[in-house]
């Protein structure tokens, strides 16, 4: 009787679980599911949870390391489920779910750079709600740069990059985690577990290889080595003053508004806000009532010759 209530509880679980993945997955049998979870249990005495056996399921189903889902421009995008993502669950709501803040910034014919690229939804989306003139997006990690290539195949005016981005050219070591989003540049005294050499380039040295013209928005998502961005692009900012996006991930205890990225951007005349949840920005003045500044969160950078965009 024990096993017969344990295996409807299983069934139970997969018919839940199911209600929230997209319909391209729920064709998958149940029976799969059922037996990696038995496997997983009696080896390791352990449950096994959802996401990390789609993750091992992945490993062996060819059509998961490259699905199509339907993108946030409309469109199929490229996933690859055996990387700790979740779009597979989530659809991809957290990777946009601020940018409602930085559209009024961008205009049809702008010139945008994604630096931290990951597989393009980013940059998708926006391409789906503005006419752009040219999108350079940076990714170093190989597999993701392959999806972000697959990804924006279907868009002319995209550019792939597969470069690191920081303050010098030449090589550079990058964690290659099964965490993809968080893939970054490594230090002397910040291992980690995956890393492999990456060619790397600064923006004022590619801007200068490819002759830019123009740059309207600068989107930077590098976990934490914003500032070795910054300080590869001073020609840059000094030149095009684009608007600004990027990421700031306090220091524990300390203040929330405290990232020497913001040092340099103040003496060209920028003024920075953060972005909530909901899309709403906020000054300085301002964050205090609201405690998910103690987190990361989102900035945006506006110059003074965008005022009035």
């Amino acid at each position: 009787m024990a096993v017969i209530r344990s295996q409807q509880r299983e069934k139970a679980y997969v018919r839940a679980t199911n209600e929230h993945l997209p319909p391209i997955l729920r064709t998958v049998p149940a029976g799969w599911f059922l037996e990696l979870r038995r496997i997983f249990r009696s080896v390791t005495g352990r449950e096994l949870g959802f996401a990390h056996a789609t993750r091992l399921l992945a490993n062996v189903l060819p059509d998961w390391q490259s699905l199509p889902l339907q993108g946030p421009d409309e469109l199929p995008i490229h996933v690859d489920l055996r990387v700790r993502e979740g779009y597979f669950a989530t659809g991809f709501g957290n990777t946009i779910e601020h940018m409602d803040a930085l559209l009024p910034f961008v205009h049809d014919g702008d010139v945008v750079m994604d630096v931290g690229a990951n597989i393009g939804v980013w940059s998708r989306h926006l391409l789906g709600k503005r006419r752009l003139s040219k999108i350079v997006a940076f990714e170093p990690a190989g597999r993701n740069y392959e999806l972000l290539v697959q990804n924006l195949a279907s868009y002319p005016m995209a550019c792939c990059e597969a470069y690191a981005v920081g303050r010098t050219v030449g090589l550079a070591e990058f964690s290659t985690d099964r965490d993809s989003g968080q893939n970054h540049l490594v230090s002397g005294d910040a291992r980690s577990v995956h890393v492999r050499t990456v060619e790397m380039t600064s923006l004022d040295a590619w801007s200068q290889q490819h002759d830019l013209q123009r740059l309207d928005l600068l989107k930077i998502d590098v976990e934490g080595c914003e500032l070795e961005v910054f300080e590869g692009a001073t020609a840059l900012l000094a030149r095009f003053k684009p608007v600004l996006y990027f990421e700031h991930v306090p220091k524990p205890g300390g203040d929330v508004w405290a990232t020497p990225c913001t040092h340099p951007l103040a003496s060209l005349g920028y003024t920075v806000r953060a972005v909530l949840a909901d899309g709403r920005l906020v000054d300085q003045a301002e964050s205090s009532a609201h405690p998910e500044f103690a987190f990361s969160h989102d900035l945006i950078a506006v110059p003074p010759t965008s005022a009035g965009r």
